[in-house]
C-alpha cells in the first residue's frame, strides 16, 4: 500500500509538472504572439518589417521604394509601382488612413485614400492582340475577277 501511494503522488507530481510546463509554454507563445501583433501595428519598425516580409512575396508584382507611418491608422507610401499582365501602375506618393481592426467584423472603413502623380498604363492582352490580327485578317480577302465573254 505504501507503494502504491508513492507511485500516486510521483504521478501526481510528474502531471502538475507537465501541465503547468505546458501551459507556460502555452502562455509564452501566445504572449509573445500578441507582442508581435502590438509591434507590427503600433509601430513604424513594425509596419516596415511587415513589408519587409512580405515583398518577396509580391516582388514581381508591386515595388515600394519606401513606406512608413503605423499599420493601426496611417501608411505612407513613396514610388509605389504595380504591374499585371492587364496594367502598369505608378504613384509617386499615397497615403491611406483606416481602421484595420474593422476588419475582424468584416467591415472596411477608409477615412482617406490620397494619390499624387498617378501614371496609368493599359495593356494589349495576348487575346486582344489575336482578336485584333483575326479581325484584320478577315477583311483582307483578296477577290479575283475574270471577265467572261
Amino acid at each position: 500500500m505504501n507503494q502504491l501511494v508513492t507511485v500516486l503522488r510521483c504521478l501526481t507530481t510528474i502531471i502538475c509538472r507537465t501541465f503547468s510546463s505546458t501551459f507556460f509554454l502555452c502562455s509564452l507563445l501566445v504572449s509573445s504572439a500578441v507582442a508581435a501583433l502590438v509591434w507590427v501595428t503600433l509601430t513604424e519598425q513594425g509596419l516596415q518589417s511587415l513589408w519587409t516580409a512580405i515583398s518577396p512575396l509580391v516582388q514581381n508584382h508591386v515595388k515600394i521604394e519606401e513606406i512608413s507611418g503605423k499599420l493601426h491608422n496611417k501608411i505612407y507610401i513613396r514610388n509605389l509601382s504595380f504591374d499585371s499582365s492587364h496594367a502598369n501602375i505608378k504613384i509617386s506618393e499615397a497615403s491611406l488612413n483606416w481602421q484595420p481592426l474593422k476588419l475582424l467584423s468584416g467591415k472596411l472603413i477608409i477615412h482617406e485614400l490620397t494619390f499624387s502623380e498617378v501614371d496609368l498604363t493599359l495593356k494589349r492582352s495576348e487575346t486582344t492582340k489575336k482578336l485584333e490580327e483575326k479581325k484584320i485578317q478577315k477583311h483582307s480577302y483578296r477577290f479575283s475577277c475574270r471577265s467572261i465573254y
